[in-house]
């Protein structure tokens, strides 16, 4: 499906880590409202996907980040979602307040517009 081996995931993991660790988005997730819980949309596991979606292509799309999320969540051995249940946790208005949150402690090229990314 996807052209990222599991050293490339790895890769992509580490320098993801290196810029904010799992457990500060998850933090910065939950103190913001964007999740109450992680059984549901991993804060962390959707940050390497839209890392892994402005690296690999040009276009960014609802179903582009579900379809990395579904490949990211599988390769980490963490179980997936719905698309109505992901696409859901993105409508909620707190998702912008993390993407703000977060897009704060990354090093400024590599901050995505998150008013870019369009749910519809």
């Amino acid at each position: 499906m996807f052209n990222l081996s599991n050293s490339d995931c790895t890769k992509l993991g580490k320098a993801m880590e290196s810029l904010v660790k799992p457990i500060e988005l998850i933090t910065t997730a939950r103190l913001c409202g964007f999740i109450q819980r992680l059984r549901g949309l991993r804060p962390d596991v959707l940050i390497l996907a839209l890392f892994s979606m402005f690296e690999c292509s040009s276009g960014v799309s609802i179903t582009g980040l579900y379809n990395r999320y579904r490949y990211h969540c599988g390769k980490l051995g963490y179980s997936d979602i719905s698309f109505a249940a992901f696409r859901n946790q993105l409508n909620k208005s707190s998702f912008e307040d993390f993407a703000r949150r977060i897009s704060t402690k990354l090093p400024q090229p590599v901050t995505p517009n998150a008013s870019q990314i369009c749910v519809t």
